[in-house]
């Protein structure tokens, strides 16, 4: 058997009260809140690992891994700075978009929810596939 250890850093804001899931092989392993660490044993072989914001849409992309027989494989699981979660702009938008329905009127409105149904909403989730990210850590786990 091999093991991966999954580490959560402490001190990214956005999402302190929300675990990450991690799912091997698309089934739910683990749930890390922040400074957690979890350790699962798998068998060798290649496996596909993916982390997701509980109660979001937001995660990773899918990482595959070929795990080789008594190895320890140790990830950090860290969001990407420079993305946004769907929720948060999702929000900014209903609230800008509102206050110009409020200041130019029902037509107005049409010209901008328009393109962004179209074009901003499939843009933003494709994005979101790439909130967290998996760095290898080759250093001791930490405890």
């Amino acid at each position: 058997m091999a093991t991966i250890q999954f580490y959560r850093p402490v001190g990214h804001p956005r999402d302190n009260s929300r675990a990450y899931i991690i799912k091997i092989n698309g089934v739910k392993r683990a749930e890390l809140f922040n400074g957690d660490t979890r350790s699962i044993e798998i068998k060798e072989g290649i496996h596909e690992i993916k982390a997701k914001v509980s109660m979001d849409t937001a995660g990773s992309k899918p990482l595959k891994i070929n795990v080789q027989k008594d190895q320890v494989l140790k990830f950090d699981v860290i969001q990407n700075e420079s993305s946004l979660n769907l929720l948060s702009v999702f929000s900014i938008g209903i609230f800008a978009i509102g206050g110009l329905y409020s200041l130019f009127g029902h037509v107005f409105f049409l010209f901008l929810a328009i393109p962004l149904i179209i074009f901003g909403i499939p843009m933003l989730i494709a994005k979101n596939g790439n909130y967290l990210l998996f760095k290898q850590n080759n250093n001791d786990i930490k405890t």
